[in-house]
């Protein structure tokens, strides 16, 4: 079956512009609801039945062919569809873009027959409901993103009702006969409306780290960042750090380190961290979250209240960064810690 034509060649008749920061998947269904269509139909008429578009994470692997189709439908330049992917991350957030693995700080969607089973698609509820045509970001498949910026809120990763991943793609599932899917904004399971979901308050050490983080979730895409008194000229630099730190957290040795950050604001040790081999992409929002804003208090007052604390429970470099090389302004500081008592030590 062909694409009808619109006025302007292969252009559809109702091409939506890409809104802010919108997500190349959220674009495509957005498209083929404009022109009356599932979006499981558009897919397979314009890349064939064949392709299976949706088995894969398109926002993650779109090939060239894919998004010059949809680019010629829409009426935008083959840059501007690519925009809308996850690959421009490559070089502003992490170094190397992996489309058939784990990418750093990407939140995988595990997609298996069509069916998303992690929940890496995550949502502001009170944006969704301030849209004026709801869509999905394209920051909201980043793992450090736990809170909105703009909003100040929790965000969310699946429905609250029934647990289920967002898969905005299959809320046409069982209505054949609808001509059109249920609202955006739906769950696909249940039907719940996720704009309706809770707006919830998130947790932090203190107020500073809570401001830490969504000052960086502000600027986190400028390619460069300014920590304490230094300006670190790459962002990609800065956030390896961000990411050695947030999943050492949950080792043996870096647990020691959480817990006499949490001891020394709260007095306690929190029991939600799991101390297990997993990658920080994996684990629940709530963790990703905890994590981070423990990183950002240890990060203030640079280095001192981190030397403080590593010296409090005896780590030295070697522990800390297990003998990965670290970016300069890091390396120096953990240097700090392989001298004791005016001996190096790399125990």
């Amino acid at each position: 079956m062909r694409i009808s034509h619109g006025l302007s060649g292969r252009v559809l008749p109702a091409h939506p512009h890409q809104l802010p920061d919108e997500l190349f998947t959220s674009w495509f269904v957005r498209t083929a609801h404009a022109n009356g269509l599932k979006a499981q139909v558009l897919a397979d008429r314009l890349y064939g039945k064949q392709c299976s578009f949706w088995a894969r994470d398109q926002d993650k692997l779109a090939a060239p062919h894919i998004l010059s189709a949809f680019a010629g439908i829409v009426g935008c330049s083959y840059e501007e569809a690519l925009a809308a992917t996850l690959r421009p991350y490559e070089g502003t957030i992490y170094s190397s873009h992996n489309p058939y693995g784990n990418t750093l700080w990407i939140l995988p969607i595990g997609v298996r027959h069509r069916i998303r089973d992690r929940p890496g698609q995550q949502y502001c509820p009170l944006c969704l409901v301030e849209d004026a045509i709801p869509y999905y970001r394209r920051r909201w498949r980043l793992s450090y993103y736990t809170i909105c910026e703009i909003h100040g809120t929790q965000m969310h990763d699946c429905c609250p009702e029934c647990q289920a991943p967002v898969a905005f793609h299959r809320l046409e599932l069982g209505h054949k006969t609808e001509t059109l899917p249920r609202l955006a904004t739906a769950c696909y399971r249940c039907g719940f409306d996720l704009a309706r979901a809770p707006a919830w308050s998130p947790d932090a050490l203190d107020g500073q780290s809570i401001m830490a983080l969504r000052a960086f979730l502000a600027f986190h895409d400028i390619g460069w960042w300014f920590h304490a008194k230094e300006d670190i000229p790459s962002m990609p630099d800065y956030l390896k750090v961000v990411h050695h730190v947030v999943t050492w957290l949950t080792s043996a040795q870096g647990g020691r380190l959480l817990r006499w950050a949490e001891e020394s604001v709260r007095g306690v040790a929190q029991p939600s961290v799991k101390y297990e081999r997993m990658p920080f992409e994996f684990r629940p929002l709530i963790t990703r979250h905890w994590l981070l804003v423990c990183t950002c208090w240890l990060f203030q007052d640079w280095p001192n209240r981190f030397l403080d604390g590593c010296r409090s429970v005896g780590l030295t470099k070697s522990r800390i960064t297990r003998s990965e090389v670290m970016p300069g302004w890091f390396d120096r500081v953990a240097e700090e810690l392989a001298v004791v008592w005016g001996h190096h030590t790399e125990h």
